[in-house]
């Protein structure tokens, strides 16, 4: 390589040719070996004084293959002959100047003579060396190098530290964990039995690599001893088994009988059979989870049958999720609309039928029938079941018709007969349009389709059978309605031929005078006669009856006075038997009386004096409605009639009884008259029992009849009550009902 180059003022430019100039010329040869370096200082002096120099940088170097730079220095006239050639390099130029570090320097042992039009020479070699390539000098004593290593290039200053190995990586004179970066990062101390590695700070301050001792745990304690230790030399645990066929625990819940083997392993003998599936719908086989002992079972798909235990379902399929379920079987349907049909799932796929309690009330039809359901589930036109008679058993085209009572007075009442069907009505007033009665069970059966009172206005029952009132509407009572006993004539129903011992007996007859009868009994026995003059007992009163009104009967007669030649006064008349059944709301606002009759005085012949006729009993009154209301006006009465009075000894006629009250709970009293034969005892009422007449008369005088028993009133509303308060009082004002009764009600 040939270069030319200015030095200072000293040197003159002179092409590289074959002829030296006149004062003579140093050719300067620098050869360099694996480094290349990045500037060159050639300088040149002599003893006078005289210094040039000048850098070339190598981005100057020409043909860098040849690893070479040569320069011409050419001596200026007022140098001396000999000169001292000095080359540097440098690891740096900056804006064609060297500059950085000074690498390494090379002067002439001695002064290098320049002869006249002659060239002398001057070679240096460099010593920097950068043999792995990584931008880096080595150091030595000649070269002001930064690499410590040129045979890696991942050793050299800026390099990481490796803290696990044993050389200088970066090049600060400090190796490995003795660097800081180090401290606390990992390293390899190269002793197989240490894990997690470090550069730690020893005690004197130093800095090792160092691990924790490897723990050697044995893989179980049931097939190995707790004896181990660790192999330096290959860096694996060694342990100690014990015997084999010792028992053992394996942790795994699905073995059983666990015992250690020859390689020290814990086995079973007997694993856990998970061959019971949960259902139909899963696999056969399961797996066992190993850590509660407990097996799972896959699903079967859906396309598997399967029995879901459900009567009420047809073909069972899986449904590819563990579960069966078939198709349901069609719906039960109910025979009529009062029933609701249902299966017994899953037992029975057999429909079974009951009532069904959103239909209770509702509107049904039955065959050519319609009605409303009842709680029983029966179809019915009535909403319950009423007593002593099927309301269905008479045709809907016959009861259609209201009877609307407008005429007749308590006093002075329209009158219809149970036994014939006929009636009457008081001069001035029209007998109402009546439908026609049925006669079932001895009863005779009034079907109605709305029946009305007017207030003031009254209708009485008389006749042989006890009526029933079959209202298929709604009943409203302003008026009164009667079924009681006038003296001896009976309410409809009432005297019933089975009275037997219910019957006052007759009084007796002794010396020519008679004893009083015995009153009729019904709800309570009936009071006994009184005694005659000669103190001869009356009759017996009547004893109680049943209390259910199921079936239906009246009250019964009082006895007949003791007599001769009929002296004896006839005994009072028993209270009717009255049902009055209503589908829908039943009002009573005036009298419903079924009270008992009087009794007749007895009479006196010139030579016999008879006694007085006990009292009739109160008789049976059954209100049933749906909605029962009872206002302040009610007056619901089955009074006893009073007994009346024996025979005057002066030849009169005993004082007659008086009827039970149709409208109080005011017993019936016997009035006297002032005849000389003891008077006959009141009739029961409320809760007062009938009387006897207790005093023994004067000679020749006959005894008073004993008083008649209060009957049976039965009240009930199926759906509501609305009853007002004063017919719970005791005060005897506004709403009365003789004999007390508390009302069925919801």
């Amino acid at each position: 390589m040939c270069r030319l180059w200015f030095l200072g003022l000293i040197l003159a430019l002179a092409a590289c040719r074959e002829k030296a100039p006149a004062d003579g010329a140093v050719r300067v040869s620098v050869s360099y070996g694996s480094y290349t370096p990045a500037c060159l200082r050639v300088s040149a002096s002599d003893t006078q004084g005289h210094l040039g120099e000048t850098d070339i940088p190598r981005s100057q170097f020409k043909n860098l293959s040849q690893q070479q730079v040569t320069v011409a220095v050419f001596r200026k006239p007022e140098w001396e002959r000999a000169l001292t050639l000095e080359v540097a390099s440098y690891d740096a130029s900056t804006d064609g100047s060297c500059s950085g570090t000074e690498l390494e320097r090379h002067r002439s042992s001695e002064p290098v003579a320049v002869p006249l039009g002659e060239f002398s020479t001057f070679e240096a070699t460099l010593l920097a060396r950068d043999d792995d390539h990584d931008g880096y000098t080595l150091r030595t004593a000649e070269v002001a190098g930064t690499d410590c290593d040129d045979t890696l290039d991942s050793v050299h200053p800026g390099q990481a530290e490796v803290c696990s190995g044993t050389a200088d990586a970066d090049c600060d004179g400090q190796a490995a964990c003795a660097d800081t970066e180090c401290l606390n990062q990992a390293c390899d101390d190269h002793n197989p039995c240490t894990l997690e590695d470090q550069c730690k700070q020893q005690v004197d301050s130093t800095v090792k690599c160092a691990g924790t001792p490897k723990t050697c745990q044995p893989p179980n304690l049931t097939c190995y001893t707790n004896e181990s230790a660790c192999n330096p030399a290959t860096g694996e645990c060694v342990f100690t088994q014990r015997p084999a066929n010792q028992s053992c625990n394996d942790n795994d819940a699905c073995t059983t009988n666990d015992q250690c083997g020859a390689d020290a392993s814990c086995k079973s003998t007997s694993p856990v059979r998970c061959d019971n599936p949960p259902s139909a719908c899963h696999v056969s086989l399961g797996t066992c989870d190993s850590s509660q002992g407990t097996c799972t079972y896959g699903f079967k798909d859906s396309s598997a049958s399967c029995d879901d235990s459900n009567a009420c379902t047809q073909n069972d399929r899986c449904s590819g999720a563990g579960s069966c379920a078939g198709e349901l079987t069609a719906d039960c349907v109910p025979s009529d609309d009062c029933h609701r049909s249902v299966r017994n799932c899953p037992t029975s796929a057999m429909c079974m039928e009951s009532v069904d309690p959103a239909k209770v009330y509702q509107p049904c039809t039955v065959a050519s029938l319609n009605g409303v359901c009842r709680a029983d589930g029966v179809c019915s036109s009535f909403p319950y079941d009423p007593s002593n008679f099927d309301p269905d058993s008479i045709a809907e085209a016959d009861r259609m018709l209201d009877v609307h009572i407008t005429c007749g007075t308590p006093a002075d009442p329209v009158i219809f007969d149970s036994g014939t069907f006929g009636g009457n009505a008081p001069n001035g007033c029209s007998f109402p349009q009546m439908p026609t009665p049925r006669v079932i069970d001895g009863y005779t059966i009034v079907p109605i389709r709305n029946l009305t009172i007017d207030a003031g206005k009254a209708l009485k029952l008389r006749g042989t059978r006890p009526v029933i009132l079959a209202v298929y509407g709604n009943a409203t009572l302003l008026g009164a309605l009667l079924a009681d006993g006038d003296m001896e004539v009976p309410g409809a129903g009432g005297n019933r031929t089975n009275c037997g011992t219910q019957t006052g007996s007759t009084g007796a007859f002794a010396n020519n005078t008679g004893s009083g009868g015995g009153g009729g009994g019904f709800g309570t026995a009936g009071a006994s006669g009184g005694k005659n003059s000669n103190s001869t007992n009356g009759g017996t009163g009547g004893v109680a009856g049943a209390v259910t009104l199921v079936p239906l009967v009246g009250g019964c007669p009082g006895g007949v006075g003791g007599s001769a030649n009929t002296t004896g006064g006839a005994g009072g008349a028993g209270g009717g038997a009255l049902q009055v059944a209503v589908a829908g709301t039943l009002r009573v606002d005036n009298w419903v009386s079924v009270s008992g009759g009087g009794a007749r005085g007895g009479k006196r012949t010139p030579n016999n004096t008879g006694g007085g006729g006990g009292g009739g009993s109160g008789g049976g009154l059954l209100l049933e409605s749906f909605r029962l209301e009872l206002t302040s006006q009610a007056k619901l009465t089955s009074n006893g009639g009073s007994g009346a009075e024996g025979g005057d000894s002066g030849g009169g006629t005993g004082s007659d009884g008086t009827d039970g009250s149709t409208s109080t709970r005011d017993p019936a009293h016997c009035v006297d008259m002032g005849g000389s034969g003891t008077p006959g005892g009141d009739g029961g009422a409320d809760n007062k029992a009938p009387a006897t007449s207790n005093n023994t008369p004067p000679n020749n005088a006959g005894g008073g009849g004993g008083g008649g028993a209060v009957g049976l009133i039965r009240m009930r509303g199926f759906g509501s009550c609305d009853i007002h308060s004063s017919c719970n009082d005791t005060d005897g004002a506004n709403c009365e009902i003789s004999p007390k009764v508390t009302p069925l009600c919801p």
